[in-house]
């Protein structure tokens, strides 16, 4: 019996796949050529004598091909996450031991934009990444209808549409209003919410509602 890979692993004897994790079986007595492969680990290799009658049961642990990343970002005291899992310190810090091959992260600060990439990790090398994280955030507001007058927090910046300076982690009430047919609206908007550099604000229709048909007849007999 062969495992290997935690369970992952092919298992090759005498240049033969017989396996992927575990396997069982009868092999003939003498020398016999062990392999374990898995993409991304060094592969283990074995020279192994089978004597009759003997039951052998042979684990093999695979050792990782690993990388390090080097973080620094500007502020410092971010969040780190990789691949979803938040790193137990904050920047700058070292990751070390990083499997080999693309990995997703994200790094974070409260009032400030969020950077999200994929990195790529090279065996036996250390990725150096100098974030810097944007505070403020150029919005532009656009209204559905256009041409409304637009108002953020009460204050008039102009007609839609209006270029914005948004501060990241706070919120601002932006208001369209002036529009024939429609009544003002407003939303509260905060710049991490905004995809991408614009912003539209669909503002609600003006509904008019006929008036009841005994009341026309009685305009009509005046």
């Amino acid at each position: 019996t062969a495992k290997g890979g935690d369970g992952e692993g092919e298992i090759w004897i005498d240049g033969e796949q017989v396996g992927v994790g575990n396997w069982s079986g009868r092999l003939m007595q003498g020398l016999r050529g062990i392999e374990i492969k898995k993409d991304k680990y060094y592969m283990e290799t074995e020279r192994y004598t089978m004597e009759v009658g003997k039951k052998d049961v042979l684990n093999y642990t695979l050792k990782p091909k690993v990388g390090t990343l080097a973080l620094l970002t500007e502020p410092e005291e971010a969040k780190l996450s990789i691949d979803g899992v938040v790193h137990s310190e904050r920047t700058p810090t070292y990751v070390y031991d990083l499997l080999v091959g693309t990995h997703r992260i994200k790094v974070e600060k409260q009032g400030y934009a969020t950077v999200e990439k994929t990195i790529t990790i090279e065996k036996d090398k250390t990725l150096e990444l100098n974030e810097t994280l944007a505070s403020q955030k150029r919005v532009t507001i656009r209204t559905e209808p256009s041409g409304a007058d637009i108002y953020v927090d009460g204050i008039k910046k102009g007609v839609s549409p209006v270029e914005l300076v948004m501060t990241y982690g706070e919120s601002v009430e932006v208001t369209g209003e002036g529009v024939s047919g429609y009544v003002p609206t407003s939303k509260m908007v905060k710049a991490g919410d905004v995809v991408g550099s614009s912003y539209t604000l669909s503002l609600k229709e003006a509904h008019v509602y006929p008036l009841p048909t005994m009341y026309k007849l009685i305009k009509q007999y005046k």
